[in-house]
């Protein structure tokens, strides 16, 4: 693998802090092919929808899980196969842990933050209340990790937006404690926590919810992300991608995805059912890649709340463009 390094000169001192290894991902080892793994629990209510395997290791209980989940991966109970993903897990937790902090942001809110690729850490606890925005700054490879000494909380309706090529693969969220998303949070990343990990009511996670020695409940989410299934992300695609936007129908937030063939200047806009525009949310020069994600939080471009009924989503690249539908409901 190769690192990179980044020296910071002041005062006359020069400092040298080892950034996350590109292919850092494969260190999950085992584990890297769970959308779900609980030390003790796994519990769900509702209709949640789980893209990968579902596993628990010491303990055996798996309960609640819709028929049919979880999709393209399997369930393990106790049994081997969960405990080898929970001792590889042990090591990438302890490896996180580790890494040198370049950025502490003890005492700040995520929310509202752009934050390029790096380590960032938290003493205590970690919040994010509206938008986090992580730029890749067009390097699909850009590792994000973020050291919380104890809890991560996202509030209601709390969403991470990735831009600049950036992939829910590379964020690693690497919880002292526990970790918390509030309802209708749209995340993503590696949830790495020693606790527990609670997805309440219609939370989405782009990634994986991986819990050393405590349970994992679910409610109504979405989980999941195609390195789970054992899909290249890291691949250029042939062709322009737009997928369906999770949840649809959506209140209050949803996530849309896409992929993109070449470079160059994207844009990804809202339309209502009379073709006018509603919202802008991408419009910058993008490098290509699989699994682009942005958030859509349910508001125009004036930040008003849209009405509840059909509208389109319209993704451009040089040399094409793909329209997907969606609905917001109340």
């Amino acid at each position: 693998m190769k690192c990179r390094y980044r020296i910071i000169v002041g005062g006359g001192l020069a400092a040298l802090f080892v950034l996350p290894c590109l292919g850092f991902a494969q260190s999950l080892g085992s584990a890297a092919s769970f959308a779900i793994l609980a030390g003790s629990t796994v519990t769900n209510t509702g209709a949640t929808t789980i893209i990968g395997s579902v596993g628990v290791s010491p303990g055996t209980a798996i309960t609640g899980l819709p028929a049919g989940q979880p999709t393209g991966g399997t369930i393990h109970a106790g049994d081997d196969v969960a405990a080898q993903a929970q001792s590889d897990l042990t090591i990438a937790y302890n490896s996180l842990a580790g890494m040198a902090c370049v950025t502490n942001l003890t005492g700040q809110d995520l929310g509202g933050q752009t934050l390029a690729a790096g380590v960032y850490c938290f003493d205590t606890s970690a919040a994010v209340t509206g938008t986090l925005t992580l730029d890749g700054q067009g390097n699909a490879n850009a590792v994000f990790v973020f050291q919380i000494g104890s809890t991560l909380t996202t509030a209601t309706s709390a969403a991470l937006n990735l831009i600049g090529a950036a992939q829910p693969t590379n964020v690693y969220w690497q919880v002292g404690s526990s970790a918390t998303l509030g309802t209708g949070t749209a995340f993503g990343g590696n949830i790495v926590a020693l606790g527990s990990i609670t997805l309440t009511t219609g939370a989405q996670l782009d990634g994986r919810a991986l819990a050393r020695t405590g349970a994992v409940t679910m409610d109504t989410n979405t989980v999941g992300t195609a390195t789970t299934t054992g899909v290249d992300d890291d691949v250029i695609p042939k062709v322009l991608g737009l997928y369906q936007n999770v949840p649809n129908p959506f209140n209050p937030t949803t996530q849309i995805r896409f992929d993109l063939a070449q470079s160059g200047k994207v844009q990804l806009r809202i339309y209502d059912v009379a073709g006018r525009l509603v919202r802008t949310l991408i419009d910058t020069d993008m490098a290509p890649g699989r699994n682009h994600s942005t958030v859509w939080n349910g508001l125009d471009d004036q930040n008003g709340r849209v009405a509840s009924g059909v509208y389109f989503y319209r993704l451009e690249s040089p040399g094409a463009s793909l329209t997907r539908k969606l609905v917001v409901m109340k």
